[in-house]
């Protein structure tokens, strides 16, 4: 009998804890179906419709989409896309990791170095692109009065499609580094003392120690903060609006700025809206790649 006593007081206590954890998990999933989810399906729903300016009309269906697919314009924004998100993750990631790895070591006054590398990722984008068009200029630009100087021409870096592209690249890069630097400084902080000091003992180098411990622990870090940056690539506007505007003829027109301007521009609402679901799917598909990889690189 008091055992029939004890498992149903058991039972009466986990069925109370799990009305506790609901009690405190439920707002917070309400409030992440309400940002989150909302405004994707919201963002479908207006895609699959004809708009004039803000007014939601008749259904089209997929006519969006198909307009969208069957535009030139469209998959040159894809493609410099990809080069602007792949092209940034491959500068800011080795420089935040090469930037956590030193301020790791303890030297004196990494602290004040850790602040200052911060730096750029607290700054707008609005600051940060008006720096670099000054930085840039070629009147009166401190870059091109250096070129000149070397005996160099004045270089308009922002004009040339040469050249666009890879400067919008690098301002990013400089952005969004401390970002890198701050998430993997704190994934090197959770590889356990014993196995680095174990590793020390056994006279493993800089390298070995790096490749066969501090890599393997870095790369769910790794993974997660590739991601991170995807997402946050995939949606920027401001910097690529103000540095260069989409040009020169198209080469910085990412699909984000496309979606800004086909809005407070040309009014198509519907089609800015399809695009903005396209560039959703494409955020899922690059994270669940990274994901893929990371859990395929864990196995091996």
């Amino acid at each position: 009998m008091g055992e029939v006593v004890e498992v149903t007081l058991h039972r009466r206590r986990e069925k109370s804890q799990r009305l506790l954890v609901a009690a405190f998990v439920t707002p917070t999933v309400l409030l992440l179906v309400l940002v989150i989810t909302y405004p994707i399906a919201y963002s479908f729903y207006v895609s699959l419709h004809n708009t004039k300016y803000l007014q939601i009309e008749s259904f089209a269906g997929f006519s969006q989409y198909r307009a969208i697919f069957s535009d030139t314009l469209f998959w040159l924004n894809v493609w410099v896309t990809i080069k602007y998100v792949i092209g940034s993750l491959m500068g800011a990631i080795p420089i935040g990791l090469l930037l956590a790895i030193i301020l790791n070591t303890g030297l004196p006054g990494s602290g004040f170095f850790r602040t200052i590398c911060a730096l750029p990722w607290v700054i707008s984008q609005t600051v940060a692109a008006l720096l670099w068009l000054w930085l840039l200029d070629p009147s009166f630009g401190p870059i091109n009065y250096t070129i000149a100087i070397l005996g160099g021409l004045p270089v308009n870096f922002t004009a040339s499609e040469d050249t666009a592209l890879l400067v919008l690249i690098a301002v990013n890069v400089w952005m969004s580094y401390p970002l890198a630097m701050i998430l993997l400084s704190a994934g090197l902080q959770t590889i356990p003392l014993e196995v680095l000091e174990a590793a020390r003992i056994d006279g493993a180098n800089f390298r070995t120690t790096f490749v066969k411990i501090k890599l393997p622990f870095l790369r769910q870090t790794l993974a997660s903060t590739s991601i991170i940056l995807t997402l946050y690539y995939f949606t920027m506007v401001t910097l690529v609006l103000i540095l260069t505007g989409g040009g020169p003829v198209n080469s910085t027109d990412i699909l984000s700025l496309r979606v800004f301007n086909e809005t407070f521009q040309n009014w198509r609402i519907g089609y800015a809206a399809a695009l903005g679901v396209i560039i959703f799917f494409m955020n899922a598909i690059f994270s669940l790649a990274y994901i893929r990889l990371s859990r395929v690189q864990r196995t091996t």
